[in-house]
């Protein structure tokens, strides 16, 4: 027994004698003191390497880690201060031995939470500081971040906010970081899901986006920017589409009107200078200047595409009014109905 504290001889002597019980070790660690001599817990560092709670002698508080409130059989109870042999240090609630409620923990290496805890795990809301600078602001259940909560990190302008599971990003939330912003699913702390990534634009660069779906943390979809390809393609497909059917019904026009022209002029020649001329005899007309040239054919086929264009125009928006008008009767009709209803 040479290697347990003088503080616990007297507690597993044989009374009367400074020789030792009989019995093995594990059997005198777990004896509990009399009622003669309350129990004092001591530093938990030792109930850890010994694996069972070990008493001393009241009075002896000289190295009594624990400053505050006890209850009735000796254990932390209200509020106090208990401070380990290796420099961790709690300061707030406790019940029944346990950190339970509100307080600080500060570990000796730099590290501090303060918030709520139950069954001395950090449980509820509270704020955490590691050692590297990050801080965590938040739900916290079981010790571990849980539900909703904010993480800034020790770089400059890097930052999470958003849900967490068992620790880790889990469910919905942004990142922030000198690389770019990501907002969108995560699982296990990784992307997963849908997510949208927009890098941040350094002097000379393009901008850069990823809109689609993410498998562990890998893109896995088509995104933004193919998407925006795709559909500018398909847009000028349409584009080249509608003038090739504008060119199409500018023939169609132009030769329509040649033969009409056709019809209508005849080629003759003035008898006085021997120059051909060309007459209608609808109107009697005549000039020296050819009624079918190309530009007047142009000209006469642009305007008439632009005839048909504003009697399409016109003829939309006879039909966007009826329908408003067939909206207004419907809702005049409930109206009436309503009130038949409520006169009956």
């Amino acid at each position: 027994m040479a290697g347990l504290p003088n503080c616990m001889m007297a507690q597993v002597a044989r009374p009367g004698t400074d020789q030792p019980r009989k019995g093995s070790t594990r059997d005198l660690v777990q004896r509990r003191p009399s009622k003669q001599f309350p129990a004092v817990p001591v530093s938990e560092a030792v109930e850890t390497a010994f694996g069972h709670k070990l008493f001393r002698q009241p009075g002896d508080v000289a190295s009594d880690p624990y400053v505050g409130q006890r209850d009735g059989e000796g254990r932390r109870h209200g509020h106090g201060t208990h401070s380990w042999a290796h420099g961790d240090e709690y300061e707030g609630d406790w019940v029944e031995d346990r950190r339970e409620g509100h307080g600080v923990m500060r570990w000796s290496k730099g590290a501090k939470y303060e918030g709520e805890w139950l069954r001395n795990k950090m449980h509820g809301e509270g704020e955490f500081v590691s050692t590297g600078g990050n801080r965590y602001v938040g739900s916290w259940a079981d010790g571990k971040r849980q539900g909703q909560g904010v993480v800034k990190y020790g770089k400059v302008g890097e930052a999470y906010k958003g849900q967490f599971e068992g620790g880790k990003k889990h469910g919905s939330g942004e990142h922030k970081s000198s690389a770019g912003a990501f907002a969108g699913e995560w699982r296990e702390g990784r992307k997963h899901g849908w997510g949208k990534f927009e890098r941040k634009v350094f002097y000379g660069e393009e901008p850069s986006e990823y809109e689609g779906s993410y498998n562990r943390g890998r893109r896995t979809g088509y995104d933004r920017a193919k998407r925006e390809a795709a559909a500018a393609g398909e847009r000028e497909a349409a584009s080249r589409a509608a003038a090739k059917a504008q060119e199409k019904a500018r023939d169609a026009i132009k030769q329509a009107r040649l033969a009409e022209l056709q019809a209508a002029w005849s080629e003759h020649v003035d008898e006085d200078s021997g120059l051909p001329y060309w007459h209608n005899a609808a109107t009697e007309e005549s000039t020296f200047e050819t009624p079918f040239a190309p530009q007047a054919l142009a000209a006469y086929a642009a305007a008439e595409l632009a005839a048909r264009a504003a009697e399409e125009a016109a003829a939309g928006e006879g039909g966007e009014e009826e329908e408003e008008e067939e909206q207004q009767q419907q809702q005049e009709e409930g109206k009436r109905e309503e009130e038949g209803a409520g006169a009956n």
